[in-house]
């Protein structure tokens, strides 16, 4: 499981969790979900992500769209660039292994326990 310390960055975990209407109850996360959590936990805009795994960005569109959805190939081409392979058993499997360096996104929410904010009792103005 991934610990967020930092307020922001649990802020903005959750407005990520809202953007892609991820239910934390159903965990399964669409194909074209799960690139746009990859890449944008490697804070990679649609362009850097179609032009470092050699896809074109239209293409890359259509995925993360959920207008098609990609063939084994081009999964495989994806996770097998050394900058996600380390996320191949959470996108195929929504498992992790960290032992074995088998992580998932920063911007996916794994485990079993829902994020909660905690409010702040400072006051504000």
């Amino acid at each position: 499981m991934v610990t967020y310390n930092n307020d922001e960055h649990l802020i903005d975990v959750c407005f990520h969790i809202n953007k892609y209407s991820l239910d934390l109850n159903d965990m399964s996360i669409s194909i074209g979900d799960k690139i746009i959590i990859m890449r944008e936990s490697e804070r990679l805009n649609r362009r850097q992500f179609s032009e470092l795994i050699d896809i074109p960005y239209g293409t890359i569109t259509y995925y993360e769209t959920k207008r098609s959805i990609p063939p084994t190939d081009v999964i495989m081409k994806m996770l097998n660039h050394p900058k996600f392979k380390k996320y191949m058993m959470w996108f195929i499997s929504d498992e992790i292994a960290p032992e074995s360096g088998q992580i998932a996104p920063a911007l996916a929410h794994f485990g079993q326990e829902e994020t909660k904010l905690v409010q702040s009792k400072k006051k504000i103005g």
